[in-house]
């Protein structure tokens, strides 16, 4: 498995990988690329905090050997809101994320109820 990883200018509208939030154009963000076996995975994250959380995780053992999911990230974030910036804010997103999952879900249920 081979990985390249690079600083990019959006030129249109991205979904971060990590945090679910729109990388916008224009904004810089990280895209890796590995390819693995004949297949290519692009993984597009902002640079803070989801590019930096990604990378600590990383470093710190959640990856599964065969790369690092956004679910390995979010771990990683929950354990280390209260001494990490970028845990903190990833796990942030993450809440606000969910909350607005919840109401968006409420709505439906209460229109087909």
């Amino acid at each position: 498995m081979d990985t390249t990883r690079a600083d990019v200018k959006a030129r249109k509208r991205h979904s971060c990988e990590v945090c679910g939030w729109p990388i916008e154009p224009g904004e810089t963000y990280e895209r890796a690329v590995t390819f693995d076996a004949g297949s290519v995975g692009v993984w597009k994250s902002h640079l803070t905090p989801c590019a930096v959380a990604t990378d600590r995780a990383w470093f710190d053992g959640y990856q599964d050997g065969d790369g690092i999911t956004a679910d390995s990230v979010a771990e990683w974030a929950d354990e280390r809101q209260d001494t990490d910036e970028h845990a903190a804010e990833l796990t942030r997103r993450l809440e606000i994320n969910a909350q607005r999952w919840r109401e968006q879900r409420a709505k439906e249920l209460e229109v087909a109820g």
